[in-house]
C-alpha cells in the first residue's frame, strides 16, 4: 500500500504504450463522466443529508430534549463524517480511474 504511486505510474505507462490510442478515446471521458456525475450526487446527497440532520436536530432542541452544546457537536460530527465519505469516495474514484 505505500507503494501504491509507483504501482500506479508503472501501469499508466505500460498501458499507454501499449493501447495508448483506446485509452484516450474509450476509458477517459467515460472515466471522467464518472467522476464529474459521482461528485455532483455526492454533493447533492450530502447537503440533503446535512440539512435534514439539522432541521431535526433544531426540532429536538425546540422540544427540549437536547441541549444546544448537544446540538452543535451532532452538527460537528455529522460535517466530520460527510468529509471523510467525500474523501474515501474522491480516493476511490481517482483509483479506479487510473
Amino acid at each position: 500500500m505505500t507503494n501504491i504511486l509507483n504501482a500506479k505510474l508503472f501501469a499508466r505507462l505500460h498501458l499507454n504504450g501499449v493501447s495508448g490510442r483506446f485509452l484516450e478515446t474509450e476509458v477517459q471521458p467515460d472515466a471522467a463522466r464518472l467522476v464529474y456525475g459521482t461528485g455532483a450526487l455526492f454533493q447533492f446527497t450530502a447537503a440533503a443529508i446535512l440539512k435534514l440532520h439539522g432541521l431535526l436536530c433544531a426540532d429536538i432542541v425546540d422540544s427540549g430534549i437536547i441541549s444546544v452544546g448537544a446540538f452543535t457537536m451532532s452538527v460537528g460530527l455529522a460535517l466530520l463524517i460527510i468529509n471523510d465519505a467525500r474523501n474515501l469516495t474522491r480516493r476511490f474514484l481517482e483509483f479506479s480511474s487510473m
